[in-house]
């Protein structure tokens, strides 16, 4: 064997992930490539929408020197629950709930080497006619580590907001939410969730035919939103913190045991219940991409 090499595990469904984390990097949207002309105004255009403006001369080397000539824009764009659900991209900051418009990352490079921001960068999120939040509501936020953690879990991911305001323009007969960003990185446009109720701990307990999950994950979806909350594990049990009591929606979970992807989802009927079971069962890759559409 050669040394530091980690064998190829197959799962069920012949897929050689090694860790859980490997399937929801796979499942991420795939990044967009642009390319364009650092010494002149540039705006690009994701296939969801989203809009980065880049004013001439606004880019840099890591050290600082001044970049002109043609350089690769990566764009990726989480815009939709399943996207959120198959990547492991939860949505909540801190510990309190976010309905989420969009995620955004991005990243520059020039002939392979990674670049910086020396100006702001105008980025434009589409806002939707069917948004139950007002627009004027919206907040940035950027990644954080989380407050609480799993030690079977790896997706520390968590939100905090900036103070940056968001506004809201209009380029044709689209409005949009813009805001300038300083660095390449994720950002996160969305609504706290303003239901006016009293918050819960929901705790979902799993039930598996197997002794041990090597690595586990769990999010708790809200219905009719685009709120993506990260349960926390306790051996077989994981919680929501700071749930709105009246909130309804499902429970997803993940689980990678020998090799082999495990999958549940439960329905949550209100908060307000506090407890539910999630059976878990071996599932290949299509069945728990199916599954998750059919919610």
């Amino acid at each position: 064997m050669i040394p530091g090499h980690v064998p190829r595990v197959l799962t069920y469904s012949g897929s050689p992930y090694r860790i859980l984390e490997e399937f929801f990097l796979k499942h991420r949207p795939p990044e967009q490539v642009f390319l364009i002309n650092a010494a002149r105004n540039s705006t690009i255009v994701g296939e969801k929408g989203t809009r980065l403006t880049f004013p001439a001369h606004s880019l840099s080397t890591t050290t600082g020197q001044r970049i002109d000539g043609q350089i690769q824009v990566r764009l990726t764009e989480i815009s939709n629950p399943i996207d959120h659900l198959l990547a492991a991209r939860p949505t909540a900051s801190e510990d309190r709930v976010v309905d989420a418009v969009r995620q955004v990352q991005f990243k520059i490079f020039k002939d392979g080497a990674p670049l910086q921001l020396s100006e702001p960068v105008m980025m434009e999120i589409p806002v939707s006619s069917q948004s139950p939040h007002p627009p004027g509501s919206a907040k940035l936020f950027a990644p954080s580590l989380a407050t609480v953690r799993s030690v079977k879990s790896r997706t520390f991911l968590d939100w905090r907001p900036l103070k940056i305001p968001v506004d809201v323009r209009k380029v044709g007969d689209q409005r949009y939410f813009g805001f300038p960003v300083q660095r390449c990185s994720w950002y996160q446009c969305g609504h706290f969730f303003a239901r006016r109720d009293a918050r819960v701990m929901v705790t979902a307990k799993i039930i598996a035919n197997t002794d041990s999950f090597e690595s586990q994950e769990a999010f708790l979806w809200l219905d009719d939103s685009s709120v993506i909350t990260k349960l926390y594990s306790s051996g077989r049990h994981f919680s929501g913190l700071n749930i709105p009591k009246r909130a309804s929606g499902h429970v997803i979970a993940y689980g990678m045991s020998k090799g082999q992807l495990y999958f549940g989802a439960a329905r949550l009927k209100k908060a307000a219940d506090k407890l539910l079971n999630v059976y878990m069962r071996p599932m290949a890759e299509a069945e728990i991409i199916e599954a998750i559409y059919h919610l």
